[in-house]
């Protein structure tokens, strides 16, 4: 049972990050980008980086042929990315203008805030295409398969009849 047990993680020591893991270090990633992103007021570090962290994760995801996530889970949690980085930009923003340190201006505050829907708008967009590709494989899948039934069918009919005449 232990030698079993030590196999099974063996396996898991040769593949990449689980996507609960990836989730977590894009998130972490993410959040850590905007906030220095923010404090600093830099757009570039502030929308660039979290956009690209939801590339990456988006692209690994679909690369990910293991069963372990469902087509729409994985749509999904692009989508509550970009919410999730939604929410932090916004939050960070208006933390920073609260506090009055630094002298935030104005631009700075739209531009997290084009960053917050920037986010949600890309994990949007993912999570349609994704699912609109998932329901028509689906849709495709089916006719091939009753395409097939028809095809078997009209064979057995044939051969019940030839069996029959002999």
């Amino acid at each position: 049972m232990a030698e079993e047990e030590k196999n099974v993680w063996d396996k898991d020591e040769k593949t990449e990050l689980s996507p609960t893991n990836l989730f977590g270090f894009s998130i972490l990633g993410g959040i850590a980008a905007i906030v220095i992103g923010t404090n600093i007021e830099n757009i570039w570090i502030n929308i660039a980086v979290p956009l690209a962290i939801m590339a990456y994760y988006s692209y690994t995801l679909n690369q990910d042929e293991s069963d372990v996530l469902s087509r729409e889970q994985k749509a999904d949690s692009v989508y509550y990315m970009g919410f999730i980085f939604t929410l932090v930009a916004m939050t960070a923003s208006l933390v920073v203008l609260a506090q009055g340190e630094g002298e935030m201006n104005i631009r700075s505050v739209v531009d997290n805030f084009g960053l917050a829907l920037a986010t949600t708008i890309f994990g949007l967009t993912i999570r349609i295409i994704w699912l609109q590709i998932s329901s028509q494989s689906d849709r495709d899948n089916d006719l091939i398969l009753k395409e097939k039934l028809k095809k078997m069918t009209t064979r057995l009919h044939e051969e019940t009849e030839r069996i029959e005449s002999s």
